[in-house]
């Protein structure tokens, strides 16, 4: 418990992980622990990048303490930009593309 107020009582990245449900930790299949900890660098890399994005531009203007509308920009909207702006200078394959079957 005493963990949990230290925790609480942090920053904006730290407690953002902390209320999505740890929805950026990447899925991977590889044994290798390199490959896994670039993933999850990677992940949290963009999610910190999200929170900034929410925070500097979708923060409602008013007196008090910052309110954010989390409906106005999504992880997945920002996932989908960050896939379509890879593909034109990546040849990215889709999962039904590489998908065994």
């Amino acid at each position: 418990m005493k963990v949990a107020r230290c925790v609480l009582g942090r920053g904006g990245g730290s407690n953002s992980f902390l209320l999505f449900d740890n929805i950026s930790l990447p899925k991977t299949t590889s044994t290798k622990p390199n490959v896994r900890y670039f993933y999850s660098l990677i992940a949290f890399l963009i999610q910190n990048y999200w929170v900034y994005i929410k925070w500097n531009q979708f923060a409602r203007i008013k007196q008090g303490p910052k309110v954010i509308d989390d409906d106005l920009f999504p992880l997945a909207h920002l996932l989908e930009i960050i896939y379509v702006e890879a593909s034109k200078w990546f040849s990215l394959k889709d999962i039904d593309e590489i998908a065994i079957t």
